[in-house]
C-alpha cells in the first residue's frame, strides 16, 4: 500500500534559540508535510489483526515546507535562507 499523505496545519510551535550569546524567540507557522510511504503487512497470520509486522518506509524524500518569525518578520523570505534550510 503506498497513499498519497499530505497535511498542512498551522501550528503555535515556539523555538529558543540561543548562538554567539544572543537570545531569540522563533515561531515556527504554516507547516506542511507532503509523503509517500510504503506500508507493508507481513507475515500474514491465522489470527486478529492478520499480520505480525508493520513497515513502514519512505519512497522518495519527503517535502516539508514551513515559515519561520522572529519578532514578527518572516525568516524564509530572507534570500537563499530557504534553500539552505531545505
Amino acid at each position: 500500500m503506498e497513499p498519497c499523505i499530505k497535511w498542512a496545519g498551522n501550528p503555535n510551535v515556539i523555538i529558543a534559540v540561543k548562538a554567539f550569546g544572543l537570545k531569540a524567540t522563533i515561531q515556527v507557522v504554516d507547516l506542511q508535510v507532503f509523503l509517500i510511504p510504503r506500508i507493508t503487512l507481513k507475515p500474514l497470520v491465522p489470527s486478529f489483526p492478520c499480520f505480525a509486522n508493520i513497515y513502514v518506509s519512505l519512497m522518495e524524500k519527503p517535502h516539508v515546507d514551513f515559515g519561520l518569525k522572529l519578532v514578527g518578520a518572516d525568516l524564509m523570505s530572507i534570500p537563499g535562507l530557504y534553500r539552505f534550510v531545505q
